[in-house]
């Protein structure tokens, strides 16, 4: 699925005449700004307990620039931070301290098709991360991958949030804007717009990023993105079908049993290897 398609027509005149420039998801301006707009650590205290203490071997899928993988080497643990931007691996690389550099394994890859010749205690897939992968051969190939790559015991322990009401309506396209302000005179301002397509639960995205330096605009970035919102049995359906089973059902990071409410909210799902018959 191309998503320059879904881009609105006065983004792409922007682009035309030359006032912005066009930078994929995650990547260029996108990956400098990832930190300030990505933040929270609840998960990362539910990876750290539901891992434990014992070093294990964990592989991460959209690793980003090392939210969680910095905290999960400092325990103790080996990280595979697997992700497809250089520009993220870059970032993380700058963030390593040196006593951690060999406990984090930097691995650029696409996380629908990697092979790592290892098997992993746990591979995690968080943060909505699942939300990338639009079409459903995307989906099938990664937990096909996931599956290759986890031990017998091991668990794969995947997060993304069920969409609230308020998401789903909305139709017609919205716009919201988000200012960063690193110094006095510098920042970065984002214009994002937003609109729900219900019959293919897609939502697309597109982001204006204005870099603002000594109190000028000195570039404009333009950024088109779709995310896909899977119902929680596809999830579960997925998993079965790529030979692992779902252990657990989570609505938020204490323990609660999933319930569809229809109110949106968080979903943790924990998945193993499904034994031989």
């Amino acid at each position: 699925m191309n998503v320059d398609e879904f881009l609105q027509p006065e983004l792409v005149k922007l682009l035309a005449l030359g006032a912005a420039e066009l930078h994929a998801d995650y990547h260029g301006i996108n990956a400098r700004l990832y930190d300030s707009v990505q933040g929270g650590d609840r998960d990362v205290e539910y990876y750290l307990r539901t891992i434990g203490d014992r070093p294990a071997s964990v592989l991460e899928l959209g690793s980003g620039t090392g939210r969680v993988t910095i905290p999960l080497a400092e325990a103790g643990h080996t990280v595979y931070a697997l992700d497809n931007s250089p520009d993220m691996h870059d970032i993380l690389r700058g963030k390593v301290p040196a006593h951690l550099r060999d406990r984090i394994v930097q691995v650029e890859a696409d996380m629908r098709d990697f092979c790592l010749d290892m098997a992993f205690n746990f591979v995690l897939l968080g943060l909505n991360t699942v939300f990338s992968l639009v079409d459903h051969e995307s989906r099938r190939d990664c937990f096909h991958s996931v599956s290759r790559h986890l031990k017998p015991e091991g668990r794969f322990i995947l997060y993304f949030m069920y969409p609230s009401p308020e998401l789903v309506s909305n139709k017609d396209g919205m716009y919201d804007l988000s200012v960063y302000q690193e110094s006095q005179d510098g920042g970065h301002a984002v214009v994002t717009y937003s609109r729900y397509e219900a019959a293919r639960r897609l939502s697309i995205l597109n982001f204006l990023t204005l870099e603002i330096a000594d109190g000028r605009l000195c570039r404009a970035f333009v950024t088109p993105a779709l995310e896909y919102y899977p119902p929680v049995d596809e999830i579960r359906l997925l998993i079965q079908e790529a030979g692992m089973e779902v252990l657990e059902t989570l609505s938020d990071y204490d323990g609660t049993p999933f319930s569809d409410s229809g109110e949106g909210g968080d979903v943790i799902m924990v998945a193993r290897p499904r034994s031989p018959d």
